[in-house]
């Protein structure tokens, strides 16, 4: 009888072993499957939260106007009283809105860091605004302490500090410290590091140019006229050559290969240049234009898409008037741009070029970029 009790108890533990392991199995599956589930909801939440910003910009351009006190020195606030004021106040709110969401975000990490580094460009950039301090001290004590510190240390930085580098820095420190996030602090350092050793590294054994010009005089927007089309495709035409085509210029038509333009490309190149003037993303454009004395010398074609990854920008075209190159154009119009886009929570800018085309590729190296991939091609019918 013995035997058969220890028998019947060790059946009875092994079983209850069993029995325990099978739940334990399920709670961790469970606790796994609600992480996974908690990690989609808030990749879907911040996903929401890229196209609420989309919206935002979208008013920005069809209201132009309306908005310029926040942004312009010259432009007053309107008085407390009127509809102007409440609209301008609500435009501010939505910001503040989305940037406290984004600092959600970027505390449960659902907000990668480099991804968040755009958000904190445009905190920056409302800091800065002549008109956001006015409408702040009537909306701040409608936030959270943590938003509220990050928007009163940066506008005490700008009312301080007179030079946009120290502000920058400053401001990320700032930033860094009340999230406790080293990483955020070393961005702008690294950033620093990085201009100066390019600085360096364009300086060493150049000629002197002596068709150099006064940047001052350089100019960059969003175009809208589309009366300036003719000039787009005729800077494209005198100043691109055939190492210039891509796989997309084939896959578009602009190319019959890869050596050889369409014999249609002027009309090719005047239907893309008017359809992204009609139906840009910024200020209804997606050609940016850099003037000079309000002579058109460069522009770039830029492209907007959307993915489970976030918005990202393809810089398709970026074409200087071979006059003007030696002058740090292309550059000036490519930092304009990518200040536009981080500003406008774009979370990254992809570019193409010809195998052949090394100018192209050393610009792009240059300025931030790095090499990820090459395209191959196959035809399959002569």
């Amino acid at each position: 009888m013995n035997i058969n009790l220890t028998t019947i108890s060790i059946d009875t533990i092994i079983q209850a072993f069993s029995i325990i392991a099978a739940a334990l199995t399920f709670v961790i599956a469970q606790a796994f499957q609600k992480k996974k589930d908690r990690k989609q909801a808030n990749r879907e939440s911040y996903q929401q939260l890229e196209f609420a910003s989309i919206d935002l910009f979208r008013f920005e351009a069809e209201n132009i106007d309306l908005i310029r006190p926040i942004w312009e020195d010259d432009k007053e606030i309107p008085n407390q009283n009127t509809a102007e004021y409440v609209v301008l106040m609500n435009y501010v709110c939505q910001m503040l809105n989305l940037f406290e969401m984004a600092l959600k975000f970027r505390r449960d990490k659902t907000l990668l860091p480099e991804v968040f580094g755009t958000w904190i460009a445009w905190f920056q950039l409302l800091i800065c605004a002549p008109g956001f301090r006015i409408i702040w001290k009537d909306v701040r004590m409608d936030y959270l302490p943590e938003l509220r510190e990050i928007m009163d240390g940066g506008i005490e930085i700008v009312q301080k500090e007179t030079n946009d580098d120290q502000i920058e820095a400053k401001f990320h420190q700032l930033v860094s410290s009340i999230l406790k996030c080293d990483m955020i602090s070393n961005w702008v350092e690294s950033k620093i590091e990085s201009k100066t050793a390019s600085i360096r590294k364009k300086t060493v054994g150049k000629i002197p140019n002596d068709r150099l010009i006064d940047l001052g005089q350089l100019s960059c927007k969003w175009l809208n006229d589309l009366s300036e089309t003719e000039r787009l495709t005729t800077l494209f035409l005198n100043n691109s050559k055939n190492n210039y085509i891509s796989h997309s210029e084939i896959q578009e038509g602009r190319a019959y290969n890869e050596s050889t333009w369409s014999d249609d490309i002027r009309d090719i190149l005047t239907t893309e240049f008017e359809e992204a003037i009609e139906n840009g993303l910024f200020y209804n454009s997606n050609i940016a234009a850099l003037y000079h004395n309000n002579l058109l010398v460069a522009f770039a074609l830029v492209e907007f898409k959307s993915s489970p990854n976030g918005n990202f920008a393809i810089l398709s075209d970026i074409i200087v008037d071979k006059d003007y190159r030696n002058n740090k154009i292309g550059e000036n119009l490519l930092r304009w741009i990518i200040t536009q886009l981080s500003t406008n929570n774009i979370k990254s800018i992809y570019a193409e070029s010809n195998i052949q085309n090394d100018i192209a590729h050393n610009f792009l190296l240059e300025n931030g970029f790095k090499s990820i991939s090459k395209v191959f091609k196959q035809d399959l019918i002569e």
